[in-house]
């Protein structure tokens, strides 16, 4: 079973905040939604999820992070507002459903857009997840587009849920299968996240 994976942040840029010269070491993105659509080996769509993760309060309560993530945007493309950001399931609950979700369906391979931006969140504790999972569909939407014209995920996918976790998983899905030959072949060679640096 394969897993087609899109996570939705209070950070676009993990490593970027609004301003260098301010910038702290220790600001960490959170994580708000992670949205994931099976599709089976004979490329069929099966069953799907979206968690939604409670932003621990504390976090929300420094003032920079706040600062960080107005000046990306990142609730203006999600959707999301600040007053909802404290609801959801703890990153420990969250964690073990999405385990067990990957664990009882069988899924042997994770794909995501930019999958090295998702792993950097599912990584640590208490996610660890293993990068030997994790390949990336950038590769696979350069080859199907015409020579440069990639810029981006949303040259290559466009539809109504866009920047919500599970539209957009889905509509990865859908596009990387709309040629299977094209997936199966691009498959046979892909490399993973422990190939390639994170």
């Amino acid at each position: 079973m394969y897993a087609f994976l899109d996570t939705e942040t209070t950070g676009i840029y993990p490593d970027q905040c609004f301003d260098p010269a301010k910038r702290r070491d220790n600001y960490q993105p959170k994580l708000i939604t992670i949205g994931v659509q099976l599709v089976t080996e004979e490329l069929q769509f099966h069953k799907a999820i979206e968690l939604k993760i409670a932003v621990p309060q504390e976090w929300l309560d420094e003032p920079y992070n706040i600062e960080c993530m107005t000046y990306q945007k990142a609730l203006e493309v999600n959707g999301f507002t600040l007053e909802s950001l404290p609801h959801g399931m703890d990153e420990a609950e969250a964690s073990k459903e999405l385990a067990e979700f990957l664990e009882n369906n069988n899924v042997t391979h994770i794909f995501a857009h930019r999958a090295s931006f998702d792993f950097r969140f599912l990584l640590e504790t208490p996610w660890n997840m293993q990068a030997e999972q994790f390949v990336c569909t950038k590769p696979l939407a350069t080859r199907a587009l015409p020579e440069g014209t990639y810029n981006g995920l949303q040259n290559w996918i466009s539809h109504t849920l866009a920047h919500t976790a599970l539209g957009d998983a889905r509509a990865l899905a859908m596009c990387s299968l709309t040629n299977k030959d094209e997936f199966n072949e691009w498959f046979k060679t892909a490399r993973t996240l422990a190939d390639t640096p994170v």
